[in-house]
């Protein structure tokens, strides 16, 4: 599992320049305890060179402006311990990653740290730039189980266990949301998870430290991924349909005899058959394809990889599935409009809608 805390974005407000506040970004960190960790920094046009003292690295941000700065603990493992700041004149983003054995070291603080960081950040440098629009501590590389349709909200990362809203940003900026922050003041939140305001700063931590259970951080991450779709109701995410189902895509899709369909690049056949309304029927057809799939191969010798059915409707795709299942068939589809493919069953960790 990683951990990162990710700025996206600090904008310069009106005559001014972002690269002119990152020093007091670098000091920031370096009150925290965090800088200590950093032993090389990579500027964007000079070679790899100490990070210590924080002072150096600060002074060339402002020297070149331009370009991403990579400040990390070991060149061995650049990733397990890294802070990447991207900057131009009028923005710079900042990520600070932990992972293996940097991640053990700080897990049971660094929750607190980041909160402690990103409040005085705000609180000291939020009448020169705009913070926002995403302000969050994510966690990667750890499976949780999501609703289904997936949601897209630009503000809201899909594995946050924490989330920062400035105020001042989403009520005035033209890229705010004011009134998805208003309806995330005022929702009612699930058991165990904390929101607390520090100034300018709206802070929803969905857990309590990163020493916490993997299966507890992954359950707090399924809890938001509901309680967001839920308060906010974004936008489906595009591949997506109302009823939880994923749009199929096969590159080199042709119909190709006897089966319906054929994809050269995956080597998968497709087979329209009929079945009635509890997935029975078309007997025959499933017996071909069903041999087909063990022999691996069409009658004129074309490889077949793996198989799929398609049925008239989603209500017999879901009726078919098990009866598929057992005959080695690997999954089900039905048609949809101007000639697309879907699936009740995407691959991944989804909770069946309405469960």
């Amino acid at each position: 599992m990683r951990a990162q805390l990710r700025i996206n974005s600090l904008y310069a407000r009106e005559g001014r320049e972002a690269a002119a506040f990152l020093p007091r970004v670098v000091e920031a960190i370096d009150r925290v305890g965090l800088w200590d960790d950093y032993a090389l920094h990579s500027p964007p046009s000079q070679a790899i060179h100490p990070a210590q003292p924080w002072g150096r690295v600060a002074s060339e941000l402002q020297r070149e402006p331009e370009g991403t700065h990579e400040i990390f603990a070991d060149s061995d493992d650049r990733n397990a311990c890294i802070l990447v700041i991207s900057e131009t004149t009028s923005k710079a983003n900042l990520t600070q990653t932990y992972a293996g054995r940097f991640l053990e070291e700080h897990c049971s603080r660094l929750l607190d740290v980041w909160v402690d960081l990103v409040s005085s950040l705000v609180t000291v440098l939020n009448g020169d730039l705009w913070f926002g629009p995403t302000l969050q501590v994510q966690v990667h590389d750890l499976p949780y189980w999501r609703a289904r349709p997936p949601r897209s909200h630009r503000s809201f990362g899909p594995a946050n266990i924490v989330d920062f809203f400035s105020r001042d940003f989403h009520n005035r900026h033209p890229d705010g949301m004011s009134g998805d922050l208003a309806r995330i003041e005022a929702a009612e939140l699930p058991a165990g998870v904390k929101r607390e305001a520090r100034g300018d700063l709206l802070i929803l931590r969905w857990v309590e430290s990163l020493a916490a259970s993997e299966a507890a951080i992954s359950q707090s991450l399924s809890t938001r991924d509901e309680w967001l779709s839920r308060v906010l109701h974004p936008p489906i995410a595009p591949g997506w349909n109302e009823a939880g189902d994923e749009q199929v895509f096969f590159p080199l899709l042709k119909p190709h005899a006897p089966l319906t369909l054929y994809d050269s690049m995956s080597s998968t056949g497709i087979l329209a058959v009929v079945v009635d309304e509890a997935g029975q029927g078309a007997d025959a057809e499933l017996g071909e394809l069903t041999h087909w799939t063990k022999v691996g191969a069409l009658p004129d010798g074309t490889k077949i990889r793996s198989t799929a059915l398609m049925v008239p409707s989603r209500e017999r795709a879901l009726a078919v599935r098990e009866r598929a299942l057992s005959l080695g068939i690997q999954r089900v589809f039905y048609p949809g409009d101007n000639g697309s493919i879907w699936t009740p069953f995407p691959s991944g960790n989804w909770k069946v809608p309405g469960q």
